[in-house]
């Protein structure tokens, strides 16, 4: 899998689902711009208010669903996905 997979999703399915001017579908876009290998993702802001963390954490599982019927994780990834990402 390309690392940068999950931000791209994640950005467009922001943009799609809340339009391109919100701002978590800007912070994800930019993100994605500027993807380099071993980037972090601050999303610290986006986890503190209840509602902001239901609609991140709700990009992250469609994203999740996404690659996995792209088949774009690895056997590793696919272990990862069930036991890090499903926590």
């Amino acid at each position: 899998m390309r690392y940068e997979a999950y931000v791209e999703a994640m950005a467009a399915d922001a943009a799609a689902r809340f339009g391109a001017g919100d701002r978590l579908a800007q912070y994800l876009a930019e993100q994605r711009d500027s993807f380099s290998m071993g980037r972090v993702l601050y999303l610290d802001e986006w986890l503190a208010a209840p509602a902001d963390r239901v609609r991140l954490l709700g990009l992250l599982d469609a994203a999740t669903v996404r690659l996995l019927r792209e088949g774009a994780f690895t056997d590793y990834g696919c272990e990862w996905v069930a036991s890090v990402v499903a926590e």
